[in-house]
């Protein structure tokens, strides 16, 4: 069971789309002379030939090279990834026996029991009706009274993972454990900052972090807390940009995204951002006119706005760089260029930029 429970925890971070990643990353610098040699000798080698014609490896390799250097940079996170699970798993196996034994329980499933499951208490009908709401564009059509039971166990499902990963937290603190995986050496992404794109933080702070999101992800809501506390820890050394990446499958999210820079032309972006977030189940025409109107905004100069097309090039540009740059869920993260993806814990964020800011010298 905790095993389970913990690969939930780490793996259930990202909202998946079906928007497409283009070409990313650049190519790393060979440093090693022989294998430059054997790579150019390589790249030489005819792969196919005819009259008058013939194509060498090298000039295969170069016409998909951006997918080449995409597939090796998601292979080493991937890799990554499954050696932080096989970590957290392996150190929370002896934490959870550990518990087990002190307490006198018979087994981890016991423990589990004890601190997860009888600490979760069921929903309340106000949360499942919310649920209802958020979610049933999805539901094919089913009745709230139909749809109900799903909407509970799922709802108990989320809860426990919450609890699971809180009971995580406190036996990680309790026993001192630090982890210290090193993160892949992997090579920078470049990604413009444009003239409307929404910064938060210190101008000049060394370490920025760009992070592509959208308003109907509920973990891109989820991560909220952990970047402010990032913010709050690293004050004047990092900032934040917020850069649109509506996915295909959440219709509200465009237009949310187009209300976020209507109120930022007031100077209200990130207060319209937080409450976006924070109501994704009311994105509405008539929901964003009414958050507009308790920010105190001029109204009829935001309805104007939602409508003149003013933002959508904006927004379709950030959809592309985030495409350039691989990304096929939110929340992704670039910290410094490094590529950073899920609505992950404080630490897993805290260790990165900690890292660059000890390479920078601060």
């Amino acid at each position: 069971m905790f095993r389970t429970l913990l690969l939930s925890t780490l793996l259930s971070t990202a909202c998946a789309g079906s928007n497409e990643a283009g070409e990313a990353f650049a190519a790393p610098v060979a440093t090693d002379e022989p294998v430059a040699k054997a790579e150019q000798a390589d790249s030489e080698q005819v792969v196919a030939s005819w009259d008058g014609g013939r194509v060498t490896q090298g000039e295969l390799r170069e016409q998909v090279a951006n997918d080449l250097r995409t597939m090796e940079i998601q292979y080493q996170l991937q890799q990554h990834e499954t050696l932080n699970q096989a970590l957290r798993i392996s150190v929370m196996g002896v934490l959870l026996e550990s518990e087990t034994q002190r307490q006198g329980l018979v087994d981890v499933d016991a423990l589990l029991t004890r601190e997860v499951e009888e600490k979760v208490a069921q929903p309340s009908e106000e949360e499942v009706q919310e649920f209802f709401r958020m979610v049933s564009r999805q539901l094919g059509g089913l009745s709230y009274a139909e749809a109900r039971p799903f909407l509970v166990q799922d709802l108990m499902r989320q809860a426990q993972v919450e609890r699971y990963r809180e009971y995580v937290e406190e036996l990680e603190t309790a026993a001192n454990v630090s982890y210290s995986l090193a993160y892949p050496d992997l090579p920078r992404i470049e990604v413009p900052i444009g003239e409307y794109d929404p910064v938060i933080g210190a101008a000049d702070a060394p370490v920025t972090i760009i992070q592509f999101a959208e308003y109907e992800c509920p973990y891109c809501n989820k991560v909220v807390p952990t970047l402010d506390r990032v913010l709050e820890e690293y004050d004047g050394k990092v900032r934040m940009v917020f850069k649109d990446f509506p996915l295909s499958n959440h219709g509200r999210a465009m237009p949310a995204a187009i209300a976020a820079h209507c109120a930022g032309d007031q100077d209200r972006y990130w207060e319209m951002n937080r409450v976006l977030l924070a109501n994704q189940h009311a994105l509405e025409d008539a929901d964003l006119v009414r958050y507009a109107g308790d920010l105190s905004l001029d109204v009829d100069a935001f309805q104007v706005c939602l409508t003149s097309g003013k933002f959508e090039p904006t927004i379709a540009e950030d959809m592309t760089h985030g495409s350039d740059a691989g990304v096929t869920a939110t929340p992704s993260f670039l910290i410094n260029g490094i590529s950073f993806s899920g609505a992950q814990p404080y630490e897993r964020f805290s260790s990165l930029i900690d890292q660059e800011l000890a390479a920078d010298g601060d």
